[in-house]
Order: structure tokens, then C-alpha cells, then sequence
């Protein structure tokens, strides 16, 4: 028989229904997102959703970028794909050790694509002036 004499379980379902709400949350704000961007270029992303059935095709889209950009690009989509491989496990069996491993990873990626982000900014600026 379980024993949860030092738990409180009534204060672990609060914690991991308020898990669920924020992970389903984010999802809908990513949805949302992508919807956009489908929406805003449809050509493009019909090209880049091919991508897993179809490699050549991100490199038809990696033809038109521009120079500068095209390493960066390359860096994000090598590291999302690293990174999914591990965020498509079963987040339930890895130790809270691996959870937070996996955590401060993908807030490494999250800093990575947002200084890249603005690098590419900064070069389209530069490109106008």
C-alpha cells in the first residue's frame, strides 16, 4: 500500500493541473503563431512543411536567403531538431534531474534563437541604411 504520510496530495493535484494548464497553454499560444505565420506566407511555409518528407525543399528555401542569414538558419533548424528528439520523450519517466537538464536546454535554445533573431534584425537594418 502507498503511503503519502509527508505529501499532500491535494496540493500535488493543484501543482499538476496548474502543470497541464500551462503546458497545453503554450501550445495554444504556439498554434496561434504558426497559424500566423502560414497565413502571412503561404508559398514558404508550404515549402518548409514538406521539409521531413522532402529535404531538397529547405534547400530551395536556403537557395533564396540571403547569404548572411543562411548560417543561422541552418544553426536554429539543427538545433530544433536535436532538441525535439529529446522534448518527444515521455517527460513522465525522466528524474526531476533530467527534467531540469532538459528545461535549461531549451532556455538555451530559446536565448540562442532570440540573440540570432536579432542579429537578423540588425543585419536588414544595416542593409537599409
Amino acid at each position: 500500500m502507498l503511503s503519502f504520510s509527508r505529501e499532500n496530495p491535494d496540493q500535488f493535484v493543484i501543482e499538476f493541473i496548474s502543470f497541464y494548464k500551462e503546458f497545453v497553454g503554450s501550445a495554444s499560444k504556439y498554434l496561434r503563431s504558426l497559424a500566423e505565420i502560414q497565413k502571412k506566407y503561404p508559398k514558404l511555409y508550404e515549402t518548409f512543411k514538406d521539409f521531413e518528407m522532402e529535404p531538397t525543399n529547405i534547400m530551395k528555401l536556403y537557395d533564396k536567403m540571403d547569404a548572411n542569414i543562411r548560417s543561422r538558419f541552418l544553426n536554429v533548424l539543427f538545433n530544433t531538431m536535436a532538441l525535439s528528439q529529446k522534448v518527444n520523450t515521455n517527460i513522465f519517466i525522466l528524474t526531476s534531474k533530467e527534467q531540469l537538464k532538459l528545461a535549461e536546454e531549451i532556455e538555451q535554445f530559446m536565448k540562442m534563437t532570440e540573440n540570432i533573431i536579432n542579429e537578423i534584425k540588425e543585419l536588414k537594418t544595416e542593409k537599409k541604411d
